[in-house]
């Protein structure tokens, strides 16, 4: 009785560290190797492309900051107590038209924005990897 006894707890707890191991290496959380080009071979960016992110950068500061100010307009409009419906549509067709304005300055350089094509959030089945106002 003591020997099965002895067995099974030494089996339950040989399974339990196996099954802690295993869920550990799972997640891939802080400090793990899961950088850009994890299991893959990185792409360096060439000088041309560079060069089209900082222009991108550059002229496109006045309209990604307008949409930080319509963003925390919109959410102070919704956190209101009588939400104004009419603003909130107002700021967020604003916003849509912003976003729509960036995009365009990124086709025009030849940039691809996370969330357009495939990549972030194509392909990976609901709500996975999407950015809620890119």
């Amino acid at each position: 009785m003591k020997k099965t006894m002895l067995s099974i707890a030494l089996a339950a707890i040989i399974g339990m560290a196996g099954f802690q191991v295993a869920e550990a290496r799972q997640g891939l959380g802080p400090g793990a190797a899961a950088g850009p080009g994890y299991g893959r071979m990185a792409v360096q960016p060439d000088e041309d492309t560079l060069k089209a992110r900082q222009q991108f950068h550059d002229e496109t500061l006045q309209l990604r900051r307008q949409i930080v100010v319509k963003q925390t307009e919109l959410q102070a409009v919704l956190a209101a107590q009588k939400p104004d419906e009419k603003r909130a549509a107002s700021l967020a067709a604003e916003l849509f038209d912003l976003r729509t304005q960036k995009h365009q300055k990124a086709r025009e350089l030849g940039i691809a924005l996370p969330g357009q094509g495939l990549g972030m959030g194509q392909g990976m089945g609901p709500k996975r990897g999407s950015r809620g106002g890119v």
